[in-house]
């Protein structure tokens, strides 16, 4: 009896309520977990005073006093003459805080250590008997319930966040002995951990079944497995964003170059990626410039390039292996220069054995060698049960990650010394006290031994799936270890894909989860995983055609169903047996750039600075000796148009040239934006109800300012109010001042001053959706209104739902109340964070309430094209000077009035040629300043399928294989061409069916610059150059130095705040150049989307300052080609401009890099 401990009996009375009450409680179950005979407690005691309740279904309810820690002892007798396991369950009470089952606030517990005494049931005494091979329907991560049995009062069983919820736990008896009067069995369960982490309800049962015992999961396997998927490719996604531009993964850059490359590349290609996918190649380049420095380097990029499987890589494995082997020292690996570990001598072992799989002969001395050193970690054998880990070095502490690293590579040696090497009985006694030491020590979200240091739980969980692959162990004690880990893993996942053990080293956690979902070390052992694309589309009987699509590269994309109003126009057969007769399906993309325009990216014109000759609007004219400019041409601050050449007064005369293949094209139709400035807005006449967007594309050319690779566009067809709604791709697209918009909000509006603002909106797919509203053209002051999760955390926010809007969702905003006092509002972010896309409609400024009531006959806001011609109807048309565009000579437009936004304005028909075309336009500027930009766009045709129209269509997939030249998103439709029944004599009437767009996000696609990306650094004339750097101001981390590393995942940051960001670049000696690449510091948090939009350049200390456009694109780096190849000694940078972001805008870059490629 323990010191202390008070026995109580349990009075008669519970005993004749627990005998009245369900027959189970006190009788067998049997649940598809074994039988079990559920104990009647005999006598209870507690250390700190706590009283015992027995209830009618034989548990036991704590009340009465709760001391921070506890011990009781919990007698009880069975008729069973063997007793092989006993089960605890924690049961839930509405007594009990959080609704139990523990005792703490927050309902939440810690059974410490659980020992029992067992005897014959009358008459003997009890004598200890060990538990081992502990089993959980749930642990706490850090808290598994072999702490329970471990004899360490350190470690221990909880089960938050399942609290309010029954959970149990089984453990075996390590001597099962039979009594043939039956057993008696004394429980003490020991509660250290303090703050009242005690059960509060628990329930007591024994089994005679044979072991292992087992437990009835929370969900079926079969769930689990589906949800495993899904993480892996959540896993799997979030790897492919976090690549940079190299190809490289950044995590630990500054110290191992290549090793989160190496380890990123494997988990990827075991993951299921494919082998030719663009991050795969990439990353392979990356690897190829940059030979290992260190084992753990060495031995990632080995498994991952024998992963490959490629024999093209062969000569450069042989060659790293032997690299690697000659690096043992002392029979281990270490770093260089320092003491043998097991952590460098697990990936040193590793690299060797994928090589040696790959055909490389490594000397048996070296498995040898190194299987002698691994036994040296190994302490002493500790206790009866004989188990024993490893150790970091001789003589340290033992942990799980370290076991399972040393267990690991004694297996591997094994394995290639085979059963007649040398010291084989050694090793395989090594061996077995290792596996006996992990059986008891095992938990699935814990690294055990490493008590309160969450940082190596995943590294560790890998290490499990690498030795019971290796040694073919199913279970771990009585753990099925891979379900008890996946079921960790899939709860542990974070939502953007990651997993992170302690809040760092996410890229390396999440290779090192994929790599045991998929169980990478044996594939046989388990199927491996398969990287699933997007599925986008449906089936519409009210459209013509209806599209599915599904994949990434290539995409897989049919015609679902033809609709029942089209089949009435073109079917043939009787009533309801109708079908069309299908000659051809093309798959196209409705709204191809043919001539880009200055929404696509950077169009170069050539431009004359007086009248031209005659035909110089003709194909072959000689206009070598014009100038080069990108368009667009027009006065600087125009919200409708990016200027990218000043175009102030007097003419403009300019022609493009430009390559056409026309078998692929349909429909080419020639866009122009011929726009100026919004006239001033008088708040005098200002309305009640005013409409910022709604049926107008001109608030999306406003919308400058986009997080990342986001668009916003203006689509037709699924809109909240009318016909057209505004479409947006994460993060986000906005503007912190939009011209014209400068709306007073006050408590008691007046002419010209606003309260209230409506929107609708609704999302595809993620957590959640946000619209912000800048104040005072800031964002520091902004106020945000969300639906779903706030996934980019960014504040002040208010929640209206705590999912997202699936549909279209109307909401009525009380801007006053929100910012808390008088505010004006200048611009606006659409912010859909996640997901595929966010929608927004019907955004409109009220002063009261009740004008919203009024939606439909708002009067337009001074900025879009609709407010501006409200604006000129009321106060006179604006003339133009006349526009006039050429397409290889022909006039096709003649022009004198403004257009909204970009608008089509000719069909070009004939006039395109086969080969080389050219665009001409003339116009003289007028006093309003105008701005003037020309595209052209066409249906391409990428696909075409030859079908049998003698037979009926009876839903004939029609699929095609396309494959997108880069990631993105991408606009696909369908041409069904229809034959009707002959007439005449004579073919049928043929009738084309079109689909509607289905836009689609390409991920995995390989844009050309990507891959050449990946050798830059070898091209890079800085590196090897001793240079200095220095900025205006640096972000803490983002030191200005690792601007000029040759690392693109290292960056140089401003300071938030900094005005005019510079960084200035010193080289010791001139480099010959002939161009300059930048790209973008990538950044996080309040930061994200922050880039660099216009940089002045200066080289040498006497050069001509220059600005340049740079890139928005994160996958793209800016290039400035020299006019000449100049000898560069300093680089002058000052950022000019920038995108905005809320509450933050430290800018800066990932590399600066000089090239010479003439």
């Amino acid at each position: 009896m323990m010191a202390g401990v008070t026995r109580v009996p349990i009075p008669t009375v519970a005993l004749l309520a627990l005998s009245l009450g369900s027959s189970a409680a006190a009788g067998v179950e049997s649940e598809g977990e074994g039988e079990w005979t559920v104990l009647t407690p005999d006598s209870l005691g507690s250390a700190g005073g706590a009283t015992f309740a027995l209830q009618a279904d034989g548990s036991v309810l704590l009340g009465g006093a709760n001391p921070g820690k506890d011990t009781w002892t919990v007698t009880c007798a069975t008729d069973l003459q063997r007793v092989t396991g006993v089960r605890l369950e924690v049961l839930p009470d509405t007594s009990l805080a959080a609704g139990g089952p523990g005792r703490s606030s927050t309902g939440n517990f810690v059974l410490n250590e659980l020992s029992l005494e067992r005897a014959g049931k009358f008459g003997t005494t009890p004598r200890a008997v060990g538990l081992a091979n502990a089993a959980a329907t749930h642990s706490q991560s850090r808290w598994h319930v072999n702490g329970a049995v471990d004899e360490r009062l350190g470690t221990g069983w909880a089960i938050k966040p399942r609290v309010g919820k029954a959970s149990s736990a089984v453990f075996e008896l390590a001597d099962p002995a039979r009594f043939q009067s039956g057993t008696k069995l004394v429980f003490t369960l020991d509660f250290q951990y303090g703050k009242q982490h005690v059960i509060g309800r628990f329930r007591l049962s024994a089994t005679a079944d044979e072991p292992p015992l087992a437990l009835a999961p929370a969900e079926s396997w079969d769930q689990m497995q589906d949800r495993i998927n899904q993480a892996i490719d959540r896993g799997m996604d979030y790897l492919l964003a976090t690549q940079e531009l190299d190809g490289s993964w950044k995590e630990h850059g500054d110290k191992y170059r290549n090793g989160q490359t190496a380890l990123s590349l494997y988990a990827l290609v075991k993951s299921g990626l494919p082998r030719d996918h663009q991050a795969v190649r990439r990353a392979v380049g990356y690897l190829r410039c940059r030979p290992p420095s260190y084992t753990y380097s060495a031995g990632c990029q080995l498994l991952a390039l024998c992963a490959l499987n490629d024999e093209r890589f062969d000569p450069w494995i042989t060659e790293l292996a032997k690299e690697l082997e000659s690096w043992q020292a002392d029979m281990g690996f270490a770093y260089p220069a320092g003491v043998v570990d097991v952590s460098n001598s697990q990936y040193g072992a590793l690299g060797l054995w994928a090589a040696a799989k790959r055909g490389v002969p490594i000397r048996s001395r070296t498995w040898r060698d190194l299987a002698l050193r691994m036994i040296r970690h190994q302490p002493t054998a500790a206790g009866a049960w004989g188990g024993a880990g490893f150790a970091y070095r001789p003589g340290g502490p033992v942990t799980g990650s370290r076991s399972c690293a040393g267990l690991g590579i004694l297996a591997i040696c094994a394995t290639e010394l085979g059963e007649d090497g040398d010291n084989r009985r050694e090793i395989q006694s090594s061996i077995e006290r290792g596996k006996a030491w992990l059986d008891r020590n095992f938990s699935p979200s814990a690294n055990p031994g490493s008590e309160g240091d969450a940082t190596w739980t995943y590294y560790y969980l890998y290490g499990v799936e690498r030795v019971c692959a290796l040694l073919e162990i199913a279970r771990l004690g009585a753990s099925d270890w891979y379900r008890e880990g996946a079921r960790f893993m899939v709860g542990a996942q974070k939502k953007d894909g990651k997993w992170t053990a302690a809040g760092y080293n996410p890229q390396a956690d999440t290779c090192f989860a994929l790599l045991f979902l998929t169980r990478a070390t044996r594939p046989t052992t388990g199927t491996a995983a398969t990287r699933r694309g997007g599925i986008w589309g449906g089936v519409d009987p009210s459209v013509d055609v209806s599209l599915r699509a599904a994949g990434d590269t290539p995409l897989a994309v049919w015609v679902a169903s033809i609709g029942t109003d089209a089949l009435a126009r073109v079917g043939r057969g009787d009533e309801g047996k109708r079908a069309p007769h299908v000659e051809r399906v093309e798959f196209v993309t409705p709204d191809s750039v043919i001539l880009p325009d200055a929404r696509d990216g950077k169009p170069e014109w050539c431009t004359s600075e007086g009248l031209p000759a005659d035909g110089w609007e003709l194909p072959g004219f000689d206009d070598s000796e014009w100038r080069r400019d990108l368009g667009a041409f027009g006065c600087v601050g125009n919200p409708y148009c990016l200027t990218r050449s000043l175009w102030e007064e007097g003419g403009l005369w300019a022609r493009r040239e430009f390559e056409l293949s026309l078998d692929e094209l349909t429909a080419p139709r020639l866009l122009l934006n011929y726009s100026i400035n919004p006239p001033e807005f008088d708040p005098d006449e200002a309305p009640g109800l005013l409409c910022l967007y709604d049926e107008d594309d001109f608030l999306i050319a406003a919308l400058t300012e986009r997080g990342g690779a986001s668009t916003a566009t203006h689509v037709e067809g699924d809109a909240f109010n009318g016909t057209h709604a505004l479409r947006v791709t994460p993060t986000q697209v906005r503007r912190v001042a939009i011209p014209g918009w400068s709306f007073p909000i006050t408590r008691k509006p007046k002419t010209g001053e606003y309260r209230w603002l409506h929107v609708a909106w609704k999302k595809d797919g993620g957590a959640g959706t946000m619209l912000q509203l800048a104040n005072g053209g800031a964002w520091t002051e902004a106020r945000r209104l969300f639906s779903g999760a706030n996934a980019i955390g960014l504040e002040p926010a208010i929640q209206v739902d705590e999912t997202f809007p699936a549909d279209w969702t109307s909401l009525t905003w009380d801007l006053y109340e929100s910012f808390g006092e008088e505010a004006l509002l200048t611009g606006v972010a659409f912010t859909p964070m996640d997901g595929v896309a966010g929608y927004f409609d019907a955004l409109y400024l009220a002063r009261k309430k009740s004008d919203l009531r009024e939606l439909p006959g708002a009067v337009p806001a001074p900025g879009s094209s609709a407010g501006a011609a409200a604006i000129q109807a009321t106060h006179g048309t604006v003339p133009l000077p006349t526009l006039r565009v050429f397409v290889n000579g022909t006039l096709v437009l003649e022009r004198d009035r403004s257009t909204r936004g970009y608008e089509q304005v000719a069909v070009l028909g004939e006039l395109l040629r086969e080969g080389r075309n050219v665009v001409a336009v003339e116009g003289v500027q007028s006093e309003l300043g105008a701005t003037v930009d020309v595209g052209i766009r066409a249906t391409r045709i990428l696909q075409a399928l030859d079908c049998d129209a003698s037979r009926p269509f009876r839903g004939e997939a029609h699929a095609a294989r396309i494959t997108f030249p880069r990631p993105g998103e991408f606009s696909i439709g369908a041409r069904v061409h229809t034959v009707g029944p002959p007439a005449g004599g004579g073919d049928g009437e043929r009738v084309v069916l079109e689909s509607a767009p289905l836009i689609v996000r390409i991920a995995d696609a390989l844009a050309p610059e990507l891959l050449r990306y990946a050798g830059d650094p070898s091209r890079n004339l800085m590196v090897g150059v001793e240079k200095t750097a220095r900025a205006s101001t640096t972000f803490s981390g983002w030191e200005a130095r690792k601007a000029v590393d040759g690392k693109q995942g290292l960056a140089w940051l401003s300071a938030d705040g900094d005005l005019d960001p510079t960084l200035t670049i010193d080289l010791r000696r001139g480099v010959r150049a002939d161009r300059l690449l930048l790209s973008h510091a990538r950044t996080a948090g309040a930061r994200a989307g922050v880039r660099a939009r216009l940089v002045e350049v200066t080289l040498n200390p006497r050069g001509v300052p220059r600005v340049i456009e740079m890139e928005l694109d994160d996958l793209r780096k800016t290039e400035w080609v020299f006019p000449k190849p100049t000898i560069v000694r300093r680089i002058g940078l000052r950022v000019l401009d920038r995108t905005a972001a809320s509450g933050a805008d430290a800018v800066g870059f990932a590399e600066v890099e000089l090239q010479l490629r003439r």
